[in-house]
């Protein structure tokens, strides 16, 4: 029937942001207890002194960045005093690397790739973070690519120790792994272990109805009323179980809708999910 064709200039999609990875929702679902303890690792921080460290670990997909992210937005927008920097390891895994986004995330601008020493980079943070009063929060997320590449003790030994080289330093920092088979503890040396005493939050599998919650919470927000049907929820749901990522749902709600637009079609179907699943593993 034509009248249930989408036209060329309709769209399935309210707001497509919903369906992209970095989107961070107004309400973090089902992570209630992670934030908290969060929260409180933060809570120092906020009264200007040294914040808690923090280990996040968990499987992939179970809202380790997600809750940092929305934790650090959280920040900016209550304070200047506390300046939290996120830094994807599996892009800057050395030392200098992950100094030069934090004195970018400080001054505003990178330093020069060549020709400034670490020393050098290192110092003007520390200063730039006593004079100014300030805190800082540094995020290595996907720590575990540091550990692999051997740089894991110097990059925290550097932060974590930088109020004995400059006094009135004080920074925290949260570290985050999706290995499983590694123990951050027993990969670094006993001169870092002594003073990482990072707060243990795990994150674990989202079950059945979490995933369902979260995943409705999506539909409802990106997509135009009644294009995806219970029963078209409740596949992609059985994908997320299988697979045990949340993202892959999060993909398959995204696919399956152009899938549908595509058949110019005003609602989703279990064969746009199938499709859309088999081109997405």
């Amino acid at each position: 029937m034509v009248k249930d064709m989408l036209m060329w200039d309709e769209t399935l999609f309210k707001d497509q942001e919903y369906f992209e990875f970095d989107f961070l929702p107004e309400h973090f679902l089902h992570r209630e207890k992670q934030m908290e303890t969060l929260k409180f690792s933060v809570r120092p921080a906020l009264r200007g002194m040294r914040p808690l460290n923090a280990y996040l670990r968990g499987p992939p997909g179970t809202g380790k960045t997600s809750a940092v992210l929305k934790l650090f937005e959280e920040i900016k927008g209550a304070t200047q005093k506390v300046v939290p920097i996120h830094i994807n390891c599996k892009i800057d895994s050395t030392r200098y690397a992950i100094f030069s986004q934090i004195f970018h995330g400080l001054f505003g601008f990178t330093p020069p790739s060549s020709g400034v020493s670490f020393k050098k980079i290192f110092s003007n943070i520390a200063k730039q973070l006593v004079e100014k009063e300030k805190v800082l929060i540094v995020a290595l997320d996907d720590v575990n690519y540091l550990v692999y590449e051997q740089e894991a003790n110097d990059v925290l030994y550097s932060l974590l120790r930088a109020h004995e080289t400059q006094p009135g330093t004080k920074i925290g920092v949260f570290v985050v792994s999706s290995d499983l088979s590694m123990d951050i503890s027993s990969a670094l040396d006993p001169r870092v272990q002594s003073i990482f005493q990072a707060e243990d939050i795990y994150f674990p599998l989202y079950a059945r109805d979490e995933v369902r919650d979260i995943l409705a919470y999506r539909v409802k927000h990106g997509f135009y009323p009644e294009v995806a049907s219970r029963e078209v929820l409740e596949k992609v749901v059985d994908c997320v179980m299988t697979s045990a990522d949340l993202r892959v749902g999060i993909d398959l709600l995204k696919r399956a809708g152009f899938n549908a637009e595509r058949r110019a079609s005003k609602t989703i179907s279990l064969e746009d999910v199938e499709r859309a699943y088999e081109h997405s593993r």
